[in-house]
């Protein structure tokens, strides 16, 4: 019998942010398998000119996002 009360959980994942290192991303992913959601879908922070978290980098006011050597690692690990 297909229970049709249910849905699937799938959880969205953001790397490459301000203050994420390669420890936070792990227990990101540690956080996530002990979620007990069904999946989970990675998605690289892509900079994008004129936003807001650019404008707050360029004011010194958060850190430099992940270089593409870290999110490399970070999709790696995911």
């Amino acid at each position: 019998m297909i229970a049709t009360d249910q849905a699937p959980i799938v959880i969205d994942l953001l790397y490459g942010l301000p203050y994420q290192n390669l420890d936070v991303w792990q227990q990101d992913l540690n956080d996530f398998l002990d979620s007990g959601a069904h999946g989970v879908d990675l998605y690289q922070l892509i900079e994008m000119g004129n936003t807001p978290m650019g404008k707050m980098v360029e004011q010194g006011r958060l850190p430099e996002p992940a270089d593409t050597m870290t999110k490399a690692s970070m999709f790696e690990m995911g």
